[in-house]
């Protein structure tokens, strides 16, 4: 041992406190406890066997990011931080693997850059915000959809239940529809307000005409329609005859009140 240190007694026996510089060469055995009231510097490997506690202070291992640090056995307690927000958890170029848990994760913002796979219940208090594609396999409920968009169908779109749900409202209604043939029925509705009765027809369409086709009884009918601006040379007839006849009528009276 250095002569450089001050070995003395305090207390009883086997008890001494080293003050100064105490340098050991070998192995050093200890078979009590060894208190140190000053700095601990270690030059080699440090192995401790048993339970180590660590009291007061900042712990700190490593000094540089090319030291690693190794649990070889299992962490029995919670990890906090000491600042609320200010530590992460891997980074950009250095994630972690896969992370396992078994309770609730509180996030304040999740950003997956890969996939997200939901084997249980998915439930959001927010808004969802879908900048992709959004592929739904199975059943679909929603209270409230607001499209501002345009929605596009690859399949039918039918009401849970037949001739109980309305396209539009008295109030709200769709400005043009666009359908080929106009299939009508109002058998699960009701008979109507007028003759107490219900019908079922389809209405198609003709290079010329439109036809009506009776679905209870099977009778056909063609709609009779009028061009719009155009007259045929009878009813024109008729209204230039009426035109002269009614001139010929004033002028006739016009003489008498003369004559008078």
């Amino acid at each position: 041992m250095s002569r450089a240190r001050e070995l003395s007694k305090v207390g009883g026996k086997h008890q001494q406190v080293l003050a100064g510089l105490s340098s050991h060469v070998g192995v050093s055995t200890f078979l009590n406890n060894v208190h140190m009231f000053s700095n601990l510097d270690v030059g080699g490997n440090v192995t401790v066997t048993g339970t180590t506690t660590f009291n007061g202070g900042t712990l700190t291992l490593g000094d540089a990011a090319t030291d690693n640090i190794v649990f070889g056995g299992e962490v029995d307690s919670n990890i906090i931080p000491d600042d609320d927000g200010a530590y992460d958890l891997g980074s950009s170029t250095k994630e972690w693997k896969d992370l396992f848990i078994d309770g609730t994760a509180h996030i304040d913002t999740l950003d997956v850059d890969g996939n997200a796979g939901v084997i249980g219940n998915l439930t959001l208090t927010g808004n969802g915000d879908f900048n992709g594609n959004l592929d739904v396999d199975g059943t679909t409920e929603l209270d409230t959809t607001n499209i501002t968009g345009t929605l596009t169908m690859t399949g039918n779109i039918l009401p849970e239940a037949n001739g109980t749900r309305d396209l539009g409202a008295n109030g709200t209604r769709w400005a043009n529809v666009f359908s080929s043939d106009l299939d009508l029925s109002n058998e699960a509705k009701g008979v109507n307000s007028v003759d107490g009765t219900w019908g079922s027809y389809l209405i198609e369409e003709g290079q010329d005409d439109l036809f009506l086709t009776n679905r209870r009884t099977g009778k056909k009918y063609r709609f009779l329609l009028e061009e719009v601006g155009t007259r045929s040379q009878a009813s024109k007839n008729v209204t230039i005859t009426q035109t002269k006849k009614t001139r010929a009528r004033k002028a006739g009276l016009k003489r008498r009140s003369s004559a008078k």
